[in-house]
């Protein structure tokens, strides 16, 4: 699985405390402004710990956010709903049968 830039950052920090920013921006492809916003948030999260000499102690080990799995479930939810209406669309024989389902497909893609 691949890494977060923030996870990134983290392990960097971590196998080199006095790392500059530049080099950190580099190592993780962002510029140094968007470096130092995530150096600032790994700080007042508690991950880091800035030294008077420039370097940072690594306070507790990196977790990632979980991604919210409770709207990964609804969009799945909602996608095999889509699936299912679209078979009932391509079925039915008159006009008005298509366009019912047609507006409960619509109310669907809407929550998505």
């Amino acid at each position: 699985m691949k890494k977060s830039k923030m996870a990134q950052l983290f392990s960097l920090y971590a196998e080199n405390p006095s790392l500059t920013n530049e080099e950190g921006a580099r190592a993780v492809d962002v510029s140094s402004d968007a470096l130092r916003t995530m150096k600032h948030r790994l700080i007042a999260a508690g991950y880091l710990k800035p030294e008077s000499d420039g370097s940072v102690s690594v306070l507790k080990e990196f977790r990632a956010r979980p991604a919210n799995t409770t709207s990964v479930f609804k969009a799945a939810i909602y996608e095999e709903m889509v699936e299912a209406y679209m078979e009932d669309f391509r079925q039915q024989a008159t006009f008005a049968d298509r366009l019912s389902v047609g507006r409960e497909i619509r109310l669907i893609l809407e929550k998505m």
